[in-house]
C-alpha cells in the first residue's frame, strides 16, 4: 500500500532568517511544482528561536526519493549549509493505522 510520507524539518538560522527564508522561497516553489508533492509549508516561530521550520507530504516514499535525487535539493541544502553553517534537522512521519491512534474526548 503506497502511504504519504510527511517530513518535518527544522532548520537552524542564527541570525540569517531572512537570508535563509529568501533561499527557501525559491526552492519551494520549485519543490511544490514536483508531481509527488502534496504541501510545502514554511513556519517560523512565535518566539526568537532562530529556527524556520518546514512541513513537507508527499504522495509516498517514491515521490519523496525522486525529491530528494533531484539536484536542486542538493543545491539548496549547500545554499542552506553555506547561510548557517549547518544543516536541517529532519524527521520523516507516515500516517498511524486508524485503529492505533488513541481518541481523547
Amino acid at each position: 500500500m503506497n502511504r504519504t510520507l510527511a517530513v518535518f524539518a527544522r532548520l537552524p538560522v542564527g541570525d540569517r532568517r531572512e537570508e535563509v527564508l529568501d533561499a527557501i522561497g525559491a526552492y519551494g516553489a520549485h519543490v511544490r511544482a514536483q508531481p509527488g508533492t502534496m504541501t510545502f509549508d514554511v513556519y517560523v516561530p512565535t518566539d526568537d528561536e532562530p529556527s524556520v521550520f518546514v512541513w513537507e507530504v508527499y504522495r509516498d516514499r517514491a515521490a519523496f526519493d525522486e525529491h530528494l535525487a533531484d539536484p536542486e535539493n542538493a543545491r539548496f541544502n549547500a545554499t542552506l549549509h553555506e547561510l548557517t553553517g549547518a544543516g536541517s534537522q529532519v524527521v520523516l512521519l507516515s500516517p498511524a493505522a486508524a485503529g492505533e491512534v488513541p481518541v481523547r474526548p
